[in-house]
């Protein structure tokens, strides 16, 4: 899905949109390129599910592999603050109680998450 042709579609294109929320179910890392960068400039607030299903068995994963998998989620986040959002609130998915183990944290964290960002 592409959320600028998307936009564009419904007559949305070029006007400020509110609120934007995004559930695409794993794909949330991926979605971020330059097409839908320039969707986002039209967005005040962003709402999004994130599936942080790669940390199942993050325990059994080389160093190496879990540095690029926790840098990937750092990145997708630091592109949504260099387009000037700000996280405003986290909170487990209370509809899914999956939990995962995560090295160097106590206990056990939730894999889904929904966040909400402004624009600053």
């Amino acid at each position: 899905m592409h959320n600028y042709e998307t936009l564009r579609g419904l007559g949305h294109a070029g006007r400020a949109i509110d609120y934007l929320r995004v559930d695409v179910v794993g794909a949330e890392w991926t979605w971020l390129d330059a097409e839908e960068e320039q969707a986002l400039r039209q967005v005040r607030q962003l709402g999004m599910v994130v599936y942080f299903n790669d940390l199942a068995g993050i325990e059994e994963t080389s160093q190496r592999n879990r540095n690029y998998m926790l840098s990937w989620y750092y990145d997708t986040f630091g592109q949504l603050f260099d387009l000037g959002f700000c996280l405003v609130s986290s909170r487990e998915d209370a509809d899914n109680p999956r939990r995962r183990r995560i090295p160097g944290l106590a206990e056990e964290k939730a894999t889904i998450w929904e966040l909400i960002w402004v624009r600053r």
